[in-house]
């Protein structure tokens, strides 16, 4: 890896590359309902490569505003897997996104407002271990504003609102690898993601 910082220091940025041998991992398998048993995966390999910058664009008394993006690439392989009669050496290891990204941008002011504004990328993933099944990319955007203020020399008084999933994007919040149909019923593999939601705050902070 490799870290750093430019632009007399506004600029900070951390880049890293690896690669991970693994032997005897274990992957689950449903047996029944709320059963699982783990399965050994035989030999791994998981490559990678993790990106890091932070930017302050204005840094003052009076006011901070600065940017930030975290970057992963994934590139997990079963190096050798056989299970039974199956061989999934070569696939793509199951339950990891290619790639995920998170970047936003955060403020706050001597006068009380603050916010941040942030977006995620959650690349596609293989569910099953023959790779015969993959979820979908998704992309969420976040925001949160608020006010903060002291109103006497020991109370803090912070009001906020926010919205989660501005565009009401339609994606999977959780992923059941590998699943198995039970009573005639579909494998479930996907859990629902919340659609467009709201909420708000108001915080008072007392300190002795």
């Amino acid at each position: 890896g490799i870290r750093g910082n430019a632009s007399n220091g506004k600029l900070q940025w951390n880049t890293t590359l690896y690669r991970i041998d693994l032997r005897n991992l274990l992957v689950s398998r449903r047996t029944a309902l709320d059963q699982f048993v783990g399965v050994n995966a035989g030999r791994t390999q998981h490559d990678g490569l993790e990106v890091q910058l932070n930017y302050d664009w204005i840094r003052s008394e009076s006011f901070q505003l600065n940017t930030f993006l975290n970057y992963t690439l994934n590139d997990f392989i079963f190096k050798e897997f056989v299970d039974e009669d199956s061989d999934f050496s070569g696939n793509q290891l199951t339950g990891v996104p290619d790639q995920i990204l998170n970047m936003g941008l955060d403020f706050n002011s001597k006068f009380g407002f603050y916010g941040n504004i942030n977006f995620q990328h959650a690349g596609s993933q293989p569910i099953t271990d023959s790779n015969s099944l993959f979820s979908d990319a998704y992309q969420l955007t976040n925001i949160k504003i608020g006010y903060q203020r002291r109103i006497f020399s020991q109370v803090k008084l912070s009001l906020f609102f926010g919205v989660n999933n501005v565009f009401d994007e339609q994606y999977a919040s959780q992923i059941l690898i590998n699943a198995s149909s039970f009573g005639g019923n579909a494998p479930r593999y996907f859990y629902p993601g919340n659609p467009t939601n709201y909420f708000g705050g108001l915080n008072i902070n007392y300190s002795f």
